[in-house]
Parts: C-alpha cells; structure tokens; sequence
C-alpha cells in the first residue's frame, strides 16, 4: 500500500486516509483493515475501510479509511448494525 493523503480530523478524534494498493483481485475490507493495521502499527478495531475503488480493467485500487484514536470515539461516530427482526417477515 502507498499513502496518498492522510489528514487529521481532531474534532472526530480520526485520521481520514487515502491509499493506494495494488492486486490482482478486488481486496476485502477486512484485508485492507488488516493490512492496514500492520502498516500503521494500530489495533484493527480502530480502523473502518470506508470505499476500495478502481477503474475497470486495472488492477490499481483506490482505498479510503478512517483510524480513529480510540475505541469509544469510533463507537461514538460510526452507525451501528441493524439489527434483524426476530421471526422473519409474514
């Protein structure tokens, strides 16, 4: 991965940043966040990959991601789950 742009956003407690990876295939979140978590030496609970894009036919992928400082400012900004109705629908 290539750094891009990283900024820090001190009033939502994140650093906002744009990367550049390249693969064969589209990468997951989850190994974006992992790969992520290595290079920045953070714990990856505190990482949301926001968007991978790329344009068609190239194996260049454009990734956004948000690493906030902590585990409560995360909790406090990013939309929880839905939670799925128990029973299905009728």
């Amino acid at each position: 991965m290539k750094k891009i742009n990283a900024f820090k956003n001190v009033l939502l407690e994140r650093t906002e940043h744009v990367m550049h990876l390249e693969s064969d295939s589209a990468p997951s979140k989850v190994s974006v966040s992992q790969t992520l978590a290595k290079e920045l030496e953070k714990d990856e609970a505190l990482i949301v990959v926001k968007q991978i894009s790329n344009h068609f036919g190239t194996h260049d992928f454009k990734v956004r991601a948000f690493v906030y400082d902590s585990l409560e400012a995360r909790q406090k900004i990013e939309p929880k789950p839905k939670v799925k109705a128990a029973g299905g629908a009728s």
